[in-house]
């Protein structure tokens, strides 16, 4: 029972970070389109991507109190866990969303050469490249804000997340 209380409470810090992080991320977008500062595109992207890590891990927390879900050591297992069970939760679109976000931040990360042209962030990756347009950003931060949510309204059943 304490160990219950114990994952919940990591559970929770983990949702209240990842609306922390997307609040920022707002905030950060907001000052993009007045200022006309795309610099700053890059900085909201991180945020989202930390706020969708966050969310991925108090989803996958959560399972696991509800459902002795197996986690593993390597995030790469954890996060196809996370999509096989992501279907109960959030539209096609939205999932297909997620799942661009954690590609470009990997990529972002992996990447030796970035840059901003005009209103696109551009990542360079070996032979190919990425490029990150505020709608694209907004997209995903849409899809993030709705996981969010459902995870939220979902929170008080001890089945269903």
């Amino acid at each position: 029972m304490q160990k219950d209380k114990e994952n919940f409470e990591i559970w929770k810090s983990s949702l209240t970070k990842a609306k922390s992080k997307l609040k920022t991320a707002e905030n950060i977008l907001h000052m993009v389109i007045p200022l006309k500062d795309n610099r700053l595109m890059i900085k909201a992207l991180t945020f989202l991507s930390e706020s969708s890590s966050l969310i991925i891990t108090s989803i996958l927390q959560k399972e696991c109190l509800n459902n002795n879900l197996k986690l593993y050591s390597n995030q790469e297992k954890n996060l196809k866990v996370f999509f096989n069970l992501v279907n109960k939760y959030l539209e096609k679109k939205d999932i297909e969303n997620i799942a661009t976000l954690m590609r470009i931040r990997r990529e972002h990360i992996r990447s030796h050469l970035e840059f901003i042209k005009q209103d696109k962030f551009v990542i360079f990756l070996g032979e190919r490249y990425e490029v990150v347009t505020l709608e694209l950003i907004k997209k995903l931060m849409s899809s993030v804000e709705i996981l969010i949510l459902k995870i939220e309204r979902t929170s008080g059943k001890e089945k269903d997340i």
